[in-house]
Parts: C-alpha cells; sequence; structure tokens
C-alpha cells in the first residue's frame, strides 16, 4: 500500500527522478524476489520447486547484467517494458499469496509464473541483441 500512496504523491506532484525510477522497481523486484526465496528454502507446508526460484532469480541476473553490458557494448541501454514481463510479476505475486494461503495445487501457479518469467526473459534478451546490433 505505501508503495501505492508513494507512487501516486510522486506522479500527483510531478516529483520523479532518475534515481526514483530504478530504486522504486528494484525495490519491489528485491521483495518479491525474497518472498520467493523464503518460501521456497524454509518450513512452510508447501514450498516452490527449485526450478522456480532458480529461474526468477536467473531471469533477473541477466536482465540486470545485460543492461549493464548493453551500456558498456552501445553506450545506452533503453529497456521498454513488455506486457510479458507485467504478467509474469503479476503471477509470482499470485503463486506467493497462493503459497502462503497453502491453497491446493501449488503447481499451477507456479507453472504459469515461470512460463511468463522466462518468455519475459526471451523477450529482453532478444531486445538486447537488437540494440548492440544496432549499434555494430
Amino acid at each position: 500500500m505505501s508503495d501505492a500512496v508513494d507512487g501516486y504523491v510522486a506522479r500527483h506532484y510531478n516529483q520523479r527522478s532518475r534515481l526514483g525510477a530504478i530504486l522504486d522497481p528494484l525495490a519491489d523486484k528485491l521483495l518479491l524476489l525474497s518472498a520467493i526465496a523464503t518460501l521456497s528454502f524454509t518450513g512452510w507446508r508447501q514450498q516452490f520447486p527449485l526450478w522456480f526460484p532458480t529461474l526468477v532469480i536467473f531471469r533477473d541476473l541477466a536482465s540486470i547484467g545485460g543492461a549493464f553490458l548493453i551500456q558498456h557494448l552501445a553506450g545506452s541501454c533503453h529497456i521498454q517494458p513488455h506486457w510479458t514481463g507485467k504478467v509474469a510479476t503479476f503471477a509470482q505475486i499470485a503463486a506467493v499469496l497462493w503459497l502462503m494461503l497453502d491453497f491446493p495445487f501449488l503447481l499451477w501457479p507456479t507453472v504459469v509464473a515461470g512460463v511468463f518469467t522466462a518468455l519475459s526473459g526471451f523477450i529482453n534478451l532478444a531486445s538486447g541483441i537488437r540494440q548492440v546490433r544496432h549499434v555494430g
């Protein structure tokens, strides 16, 4: 809730900064990632399968590392949000809630989140390759 209020206030009073544009989604990503890791490796009644936190962590690290690499090779990195990334985030949150509320059939929301996480990672990779090729 505080994140939504913060975003509303920033937009309403036009208080945006480049640092805030980086830190806000990073904080959101770290919060979600810590929830996934905690629910994967602690004593909850249900746990995520090992492939799920591995996929999420790898996709996020590859995206961050890829952005730095593109910045180095191309001189700038243009990150365009894609709907698959938004769906992946929503599905990850839904999977976390599903697990925490102890609903049955945890595999289904986990698979949906995993598919969209992988798909958004491949789209990010394709975008990065296009940016590097455009410079070359």
